[in-house]
């Protein structure tokens, strides 16, 4: 009994040092299972270690620690700590369909998250989001944590938004074109169909992102989902134009290209941002839109990279975020059209030969397929369909 009392004095010095004076300590949390000295023990040594809401790497990541983190989530009243030990959750536990040695998400676990995502400090909620990952991504998700971060997204700070809409993509519903629970489905789509027309360019561009992942013809709100996508062709943001796109070819389906759809991904290779350009080239060349290659030849000598940043904001936890995004296809739009001509010419059945753009030399196998692009285009031009 000694020994515990003085861990349990060690856990509340530890806060009153360490957190700032105007946090109010956090709300212990019931937990059903008991903690072994040798979890409380390490709970204890772990604690100096927690910064501005963060272990190291090393430590958020070893399996080991994965009870001390339970223990601390649940029971240290400092929000930092409090905040490193979810993060350390989310990496450390695991769904009862893996086997890594990990201990296995229970109803103690269940627990922490749905308390700490109620939280007001915004670095214990970012950990808790980050620790909801594991429940969301179950066959039938907790329904408390479900109801909790979808709040965040209809009704939270932008910040809370971006990071509920990057916990709620983990729901199995969500992702699977047939789902097992498709109320869930459409309850999200809506959600998210809404953050679209946030102001925050990293709030809308997200939100796009991950409808763009899941999009099927036949998803809940399909027609309003395609003319959302159609009225986004103008969006100031660039990341939202390019996963506009992308989203209106999910909802058309995988072979069937609308001529307004294939005009819009044709006018997109003109636009001013070369993620918009590269993202349009992949589209076409993944569909064999061949009446696009045209349109697509002059973007072999375009070098401009189609790497796109979206920052400018603080996250939950008080730090910089950043999201990114890139064409697929390369990292500069004359590659991603180049895979997008080569895809083409397949479609044709007239393949050309297109070295694979890695190793030292990608600049050297870039020239050469370029020039092997250019070479079939001059022979196949005449026998191509006119551009619409």
């Amino acid at each position: 009994m000694f020994r515990n009392t003085m861990l349990a004095a060690a856990l509340l010095f530890s806060a009153l040092l360490s957190a700032p004076a105007f946090a109010a300590p956090l709300a212990d949390v019931a937990t059903r299972k008991a903690v072994d000295d040798a979890d409380k023990t390490r709970a204890a040594e772990l604690m100096s270690k927690a910064k501005n809401g963060h272990f190291d790497r090393r430590t958020e990541r070893d399996v080991a620690n994965a009870r001390a983190f339970l223990h601390l989530a649940a029971h240290h009243p400092d929000p930092n700590i409090t905040a490193a030990a979810l993060l350390g959750l989310g990496r450390t536990w695991d769904r009862a369909r893996n086997t890594a040695g990990r201990p296995v998400i229970d109803a103690d676990y269940i627990a922490v998250v749905r308390a700490r995502l109620g939280a007001a400090e915004g670095q214990v909620q970012q950990g808790a989001l980050r620790a909801a990952r594991l429940p969301l991504g179950e066959d039938k998700p907790d329904a408390a944590i479900i109801n909790a971060v979808m709040a965040l997204i209809e009704k939270g700070t932008p910040p809370a938004q971006l990071a509920g809409i990057e916990a709620i993509y983990n729901v199995r519903s969500f992702q699977r074109p047939k789902p097992r629970d498709p109320a869930l489905k459409a309850r999200i789509v809506t959600a998210l169909l809404a953050a679209v027309d946030a102001p925050e360019e990293y709030v809308a561009a997200q939100a796009i992102s991950r409808l763009a992942q899941v999009a099927t013809p036949d998803m809940p709100k399909a027609a309003e989902l395609g003319e959302k996508a159609k009225a986004l062709a103008s969006h100031r943001s660039p990341a939202v134009r390019g996963h506009a796109l992308m989203l209106a070819a999910a909802l058309a389906g995988p072979k069937a290209t609308p001529p307004e759809l294939t005009a819009r991904l044709i006018a997109a290779l003109a636009d001013k941002q070369p993620y918009v350009r590269g993202t349009a080239a992949g589209i076409i060349g993944a569909r064999g839109l061949l009446a696009g290659t045209h349109a697509l030849m002059p973007l072999l000598d375009d070098k401009a990279k189609t790497t796109l940043r979206v920052g400018g904001y603080t996250q939950l936890d008080g730090q910089k975020g950043r999201l990114n995004f890139r064409a697929e296809g390369g990292g500069r739009v004359d590659e991603a059209t180049l895979r997008a001509v080569s895809e083409l010419a397949k479609a044709s059945k007239t393949p050309f030969e297109s070295p694979p753009l890695v190793g030292r030399k990608r600049a050297e196998r870039r020239a050469k397929g370029i020039a092997e692009a250019k070479a079939w285009y001059a022979a196949q031009k005449a026998k191509l369909p006119p551009a619409p």
